[in-house]
């Protein structure tokens, strides 16, 4: 089953081979934060283990920005944590090593509230155009929490770059920006929890993955 899912990747070669490689793919039964299930995990900390594989994914991601914007359109970079913040860190890095862009970087950090920047920085995003980097698109409920919280402390985020889209739709809040793009898509299944079918079959839920607990 899950070597389908693997021939079903689509987008960037050397990044496809590299999730082929680490065997990012993690089949069980999961649930995610916008509360749909699935037989596939993207275990995307497989990723960033490696420095090797995040010059890569770097490089891969800077290089596909450049397409779509002019890298003086905008000011920096944002990503929710966890994942966001290596992705943004090593890319931030790579603009300025290729030509002395020196870009800025946040953190949108998760709190109880929901997501959140931290108080010595908040005033500096006034201003700022953004560009969010994430690791997995799959309702784009992130990128909307991250678009708002952005908004409301004077900043603009303009477009977003993810290293895969589980799904290859473009979800209606991203047409909202200015661009919104990906490395690699997939047609990964998943479900309502009403609906199902290893709920129905009764497997217990994954809980080192996803957002079970």
């Amino acid at each position: 089953m899950i070597e389908k899912y693997y021939r079903g990747l689509q987008g960037q070669p050397s990044v496809v081979n590299l999730i082929k490689r680490r065997e990012v793919l993690v089949p069980d039964h999961f649930r995610f934060k916008s509360g749909r299930h699935s037989d596939v995990y993207f275990a995307k900390d497989r990723l960033m283990l490696h420095s090797r594989d995040l010059a890569l994914i770097r490089g891969q991601m800077v290089d596909h920005l450049r397409s779509m914007i002019q890298m003086d359109q905008f000011d920096g970079f944002i990503g929710a944590a966890h994942y966001g913040i290596p992705l943004t860190a090593v890319c931030a890095v790579h603009c300025f090593e290729q030509s002395s862009e020196s870009k800025v970087m946040f953190t949108a950090e998760k709190g109880p509230q929901g997501l959140f920047i931290r108080r010595g920085l908040r005033n500096e995003i006034k201003g700022k155009r953004l560009v969010m980097l994430d690791d997995v698109l799959t309702m784009a409920t992130t990128v909307d929490e991250v678009a708002s919280l952005v908004t409301s402390l004077g900043g603009s985020l303009i477009g977003l770059l993810a290293l895969i889209n589980r799904h290859p739709v473009m979800q209606e809040s991203l047409k909202r920006l200015a661009f919104a793009d990906w490395l690699v898509t997939s047609d990964l299944p998943d479900w309502e929890a009403t609906s199902c079918p290893l709920c129905a079959a009764g497997i217990e839920l994954n809980m080192e993955y996803g957002h079970a607990a």
